[in-house]
């Protein structure tokens, strides 16, 4: 990634800045009117369905560690125009929330992470994406037209996210743990037990990572 701070004589341009907010984390990157990338930064999760004042101030935070990163200072938001992908936000109430958050931006555009992925994977041309990441959503971007499948939200929707891989591990987990199911070398790693003491999509998460880990380091049944 190309980084350099503004000259003095780019002090009145306009700033471009963009964020991609998933239900892990977010990214932040601020662009000149010329496409050259000025800085980026990164922060925890962008999702406003769990959590408003969390998801936007993990907004800030990147975008600040951008700013950072480009030589900028407060007094440059007023000529930030930001363009926001966030996970979550498929709905009008979530939509109207963030909105209404009070960022000190110029100008704001707001559109779910799905959109933001197929402008991004395709240049703003036909195309049709999956999302597999703590959530889950297959989406295309054809003339213009928008249309999504699943991205509903943890745990009713997702299908194959690691939220949903999670959730199936630990009750298999705790099926065999109760000595319903076959137990696996997967339970030797940890326990439901060590899941129900931590937030449970943060917990859940680092399951399925878990077990990722150990699908890929050996041959048995996981």
């Amino acid at each position: 990634m190309a980084s350099a701070p503004l000259k003095e004589t780019d002090s009145k341009q306009p700033l471009l800045l963009g964020v991609d907010g998933g239900g892990t984390s977010c990214r932040a990157r601020i662009a000149g009117l010329d496409g050259n990338i000025l800085g980026e930064g990164f922060a925890g999760s962008a999702n406003p369905r769990t959590g408003l004042d969390s998801a936007c101030n993990a907004i800030m935070q990147a975008t600040r560690a951008a700013m950072d990163k480009a030589g900028l200072g407060e007094n440059d938001f007023g000529r930030m125009y930001a363009g926001l992908g966030l996970a979550g936000v498929n709905q009008k109430k979530e939509r109207d929330l963030v909105l209404g958050w009070g960022f000190p931006f110029a100008g704001i555009f707001l559109e779910t992470d799905a959109y933001a992925a197929c402008m991004g994977a395709f240049n703003g041309q036909d195309g049709a994406i999956l999302i597999l990441g703590t959530g889950s959503c297959g989406a295309s971007l054809i003339d213009g037209e928008m249309k999504t499948l699943g991205g509903w939200g943890f745990p009713i929707s997702d299908h194959g996210s690691g939220a949903s891989l999670g959730l199936a591990a630990v009750r298999y987990s705790l099926l065999a743990h109760e000595g319903m199911k076959e137990e696996t070398p997967l339970l030797s790693f940890t326990t439901p037990i060590d899941i129900f003491l931590k937030p449970v999509v943060k917990g859940l998460i680092r399951y399925s990572g878990i077990l990722f880990c150990h699908l890929f380091n050996t041959s048995s049944k996981a």
